[in-house]
């Protein structure tokens, strides 16, 4: 019999170019010396060809560096234009920590690229939580009258899309959250959803960027419009602008909130507005399973039964007909004429 796929949690990251638009219109159509295509077009080949590689290099010294062996790392999930989203299963706050850093590290690494260009880079950063309260689809060229189209989410699926996120569409609450948290997104300040602030604002996380408060924000169709709190970490990579942001900062009193302060507002504000936490089931502190979790398992355990019961009734149905026919075939002719039991037309 199946079995409903198991809790898993994935971390989204959103790199995105600023200033593509204009720079399409203006300089960038230009080509660059001795290219045949637009100076643009040469940008962006070079975009989608590098980012990937500074996170793969940059995740991989992180993880050197935390002795952490993990099962899952960051791999690109889709593109938008001129942005692109990674997506990796994560099994601790502590890959969540490692994971957003080494996002951050490519941010920067591939800003530096820029320079003497009138572009820039933003992120945005959210986990969401599969199977409930969003799922998997696999994507698929078969036609449609031959897809799975049961209500069954498949294990199998799963495992696909930790492997191979491309091949996979993702889509639920968290999913549009994260895309709507996206529109706060600056050159220095890259948004991050309220449950990834609660791993990141954990004395486990051993996150070592501070984090900030915008206050709320209503975001259509997040929290039932009410106003959402939006974090986000400071993505001002220049140090000198960044002592200037600080001290004018302090001038006018805004004083960013500490993590421990951070932790305790959101882990309560959550419990509030009944948003569920996410769970690690070897987190003494996050191992609490989430209930829309339970629901899910109900209601696909119903579904399993319901469809073995179907095939239990179906293959009986196959042997009670194969047995009739059997019994008809060792009739005697007349008693088949008797009862009504066309003989098979002969060949020829």
């Amino acid at each position: 019999m199946e079995q409903a796929p198991d809790y898993r949690l994935r971390l989204f990251l959103s790199i995105d170019l600023a200033g593509s638009t204009a720079f399409k219109a203006g300089a960038g159509r230009e080509p660059e010396h001795g290219a045949d295509e637009p100076r643009w077009l040469t940008l962006t080949k070079k975009f989608y060809n590098s980012v990937p590689g500074f996170l793969e290099k940059h995740v991989r010294r992180h993880l050197v560096a935390a002795e952490h062996t993990p099962r899952f790392t960051p791999a690109v999930w889709k593109t938008y234009g001129d942005e692109l989203i990674f997506v990796s299963r994560i099994e601790s706050v502590k890959e969540a920590s490692l994971y957003v850093r080494a996002f951050l590290d490519s941010l920067y690494t591939y800003r530096d690229t820029l320079r003497d260009i009138p572009l820039d880079v933003k992120g945005c950063a959210w986990v969401a939580a599969f199977p409930a309260i969003n799922t998997t689809f696999k994507l698929s060229a078969l036609p449609s009258n031959e897809l799975d189209n049961s209500l069954l989410t498949r294990e199998d699926y799963e495992i696909s899309a930790d492997a191979r996120p491309f091949e996979h569409d993702f889509v639920g609450p968290g999913i549009d959250c994260g895309f709507r948290l996206s529109k706060f997104a600056t050159t220095t300040f890259m948004p991050i959803s309220i449950d990834l602030a609660a791993l990141l604002s954990s004395p486990e996380s051993g996150f070592p960027h501070a984090l900030r408060y915008n206050g709320r924000e209503v975001i259509k169709g997040v929290l039932n419009d009410l106003p959402y709190p939006v974090f986000g970490i400071d993505t001002q990579h220049n140090e000198a602008k960044r002592r200037v942001n600080e001290r004018e900062e302090n001038l006018l009193g805004r004083t960013q909130p500490k993590a421990s302060q951070i932790n305790d507002f959101v882990r309560e504000f959550m419990e509030d507005e009944a948003i569920e936490f996410p769970y690690f089931a070897d987190d003494p502190k996050l191992d609490k399973e989430p209930l829309s979790l339970a629901k899910y398992r109900a209601s696909q355990m119903r579904i399993i039964e319901e469809t073995a019961m179907e095939d239990s009734a179906s293959r009986e149905s196959e042997f009670v007909d194969e047995t009739e026919r059997d019994l008809a075939d060792e009739m005697p002719p007349r008693v088949k004429q008797l009862l009504g039991i066309a003989e098979p037309a002969l060949a020829g």
